[in-house]
């Protein structure tokens, strides 16, 4: 800033900025959690840090792997021996993550590592022919693929173009348009949008409401860039 001619932010801004973080992370360390609540029945996972324990992680590599790994015991090990399962090759992001961060529950890093087995868990479900491709590519191109016709709908991104709950809501229409009134859809609220498309897609398709629509209307799909931010690119 010293010879860039640029000044330097205010008291004020920084403290915005800073405030805005951590809404950020709270809300992808809420929505993690309950990805990860909806793979279990009895929801194990009460604070991000149990996104790393050994129960948890046992479950979702055999989940995804097939195999059960045994347990020791010794909390290190134990997430050493997930990672090598979930992910054989070395040169997966997932083993450049710090092993004592996740140990202590850093947030960050354990949200880093969620989001890794997410990845695994794409690969492991997703459609034929998708499985090799990126998760937010392969879902950006269904999307729009899905909303070409609506002219309401600009996906260019996952925030803001989520944020007013119209994507939402043309993705439901797209594949039933009985279960949508688009008409009625324009005299909503964003809000009131949001939460219309999470209620049918649980009650109609039994998709987990990971997001909430205050959650939703602030920081949509913000996770993958922030959480791919936390492990350098090669």
């Amino acid at each position: 800033m010293l010879f860039s001619g640029g000044r330097a932010p205010r008291r004020e801004e920084k403290k915005d900025k800073r405030v805005e973080k951590d809404e950020t992370l709270k809300i992808q360390e809420s929505t993690f959690m309950r990805w990860a609540n909806f793979l279990f029945e009895d929801d194990p996972v009460k604070e991000v840090k149990d996104l790393v324990d050994p129960k948890f992680l046992t479950y979702v590599t055999h989940l995804i792997t097939g195999t059960t790994i045994p347990t020791t015991n010794n909390r290190p090990t134990d997430i050493s021996v997930a990672i090598s399962t979930l992910f054989p090759d070395e040169d997966e992001k997932a083993h450049q993550l710090s092993l004592s961060e996740l140990v202590e529950g850093v947030p960050k890093t354990v949200l880093a590592l969620t989001w890794q087995i997410m990845h695994a868990f794409w690969r492991k479900f997703a459609p034929e022919g998708a499985r090799d491709r990126k998760l937010a590519e392969a879902i950006k191109e269904w999307c729009l693929e899905a909303t070409a016709e609506y002219e309401e709908v600009g996906i260019n991104d996952f925030t803001s173009s989520w944020r007013d709950g119209y994507a939402f809501n043309a993705l439901i229409h797209s594949f039933d348009h009985t279960l949508v009134d688009m008409d009625a859809i324009r005299e909503m609220r964003g809000d009131e949008r949001l939460d219309n498309a999470f209620q049918i897609a649980f009650t109609k398709f039994q998709v987990p409401k990971l997001l909430h629509a205050k959650e939703s209307s602030l920081h949509l799909y913000k996770i993958p860039s922030n959480i791919d931010r936390k492990i350098p690119d090669e």
